[in-house]
């Protein structure tokens, strides 16, 4: 029995050698004739370039300049402050480079912007470029503030066909990275709220500020942004709790202020932004135990003062009782704050 098997092997083995059929391919057709043509075309890419693609001739379907594309990436690295005057921005970077479509760099604004059409005028390696209009959104036109202030990272690509720089993270856009931070109520100080109260229950135990029925209260916090905030708007939302009963559904309504200041500047300052409320209804039964309750998110907030990477932000909050029966009360536990980011990381200090 054992012969028979032999015999049969080898006669397998002979019919594969001797060019039979085989299930497995002993050599992938094209790929002598590509790699003769990726040898040969006269189509390729030059010296210094790299192709974009290869067709099935083997020719390139496009090639980039390596040292230009390295150069821009270089480019993009460098984050200098702006000369010129706020609606006349000038820039002076190491890299050499030249108006190309898409190309993109980084400026650190020195002041808002007043006009509707503010200049950037870009120096590279020495080399002055034309003066072109900044635009934001697809060629709309920028809105006074635009450009928030001293500090503020423009990012700008150049648009060749419109010939004018895109300003990608705009204020009045919405920012592509966004960041949040909780504020608690143990960290704020009482204005004419009813100061700042503990809760204890069997499980646990919380701070919180108390703001009475009778009239509007308020509190102050500050906190620091990371420093590539983008010095765009912020929203809130309030997280509270009633902590006395009251009759129907009334609601609490919350309210949030602030402006911020750099080195040199005073803190007692008047809010020349008004306050953007949320209001936020009682169900019967909440003072029990007592119940969470988070509010929506606030309108876009307009941050009063002058702005800057690292500034700190002072904010005045406040609580309305007032549409509640009488003694009434509610506590604030603390504030979630939404912010945009630049994504250029944080500045070294």
């Amino acid at each position: 029995m054992k012969k028979y098997i032999i015999i049969l092997l080898i006669l397998f083995n002979t019919s594969l050698w001797a060019g039979a059929p085989s299930p497995i391919p002993q050599n992938i057709p094209g790929n002598a004739a590509t790699a003769t043509a990726l040898q040969a075309n006269g189509a390729n890419c030059s010296s210094g370039n790299a192709p974009l693609g290869v067709d099935a001739s083997g020719a390139a379907e496009g090639c980039f300049a390596v040292q230009t594309y390295n150069a821009n990436l270089q480019l993009y690295t460098e984050t200098p402050t702006a000369g010129g005057t706020a609606d006349a921005l000038t820039a002076t970077y190491t890299t050499a480079s030249t108006l190309t479509d898409g190309l993109r760099v980084r400026v650190i604004a020195a002041a808002a912007n007043a006009t509707t059409t503010p200049t950037f005028t870009p120096t590279f390696n020495g080399v002055a470029a034309t003066a072109h209009t900044i635009t934001k959104v697809g060629n709309v036109a920028l809105v006074a503030g635009d450009i928030k202030g001293a500090g503020h990272v423009l990012d700008l690509q150049y648009n060749l066909a419109g010939t004018r720089w895109e300003f990608i993270n705009a204020g009045g856009g919405t920012p592509i990275i966004l960041a949040t931070t909780f504020i608690d109520a143990g960290g704020m100080v009482p204005d004419t709220s009813s100061g700042l109260l503990q809760m204890k229950k069997t499980n646990n135990q919380f701070d919180y500020l108390e703001f009475a029925q009778t009239v509007v209260q308020y509190a102050t916090f500050r906190w620091v942004p990371p420093s590539d905030w983008d010095l765009g708007t912020i929203k809130a939302k309030f997280h509270w709790i009633s902590t006395a009963t009251t009759t129907g559904t009334p609601n609490a309504a919350w309210g949030l202020a602030c402006w911020s200041a750099g080195d040199g500047i005073t803190l007692d300052k008047a809010l020349t932004v008004g306050a953007v409320t949320i209001t936020d209804a009682y169900v019967s039964g909440d003072e029990t135990n007592p119940m969470q309750k988070i509010t929506a998110a606030t309108a876009a907030i307009t941050v009063d003062g002058v702005l800057g990477a690292g500034y700190p932000i002072y904010c005045r909050v406040s609580g309305d009782a007032t549409a509640g029966a009488a003694g009434w009360k509610i506590g604030l536990i603390g504030i979630q704050i939404q912010y945009g980011l630049t994504g250029t990381g944080p500045v070294a200090w």
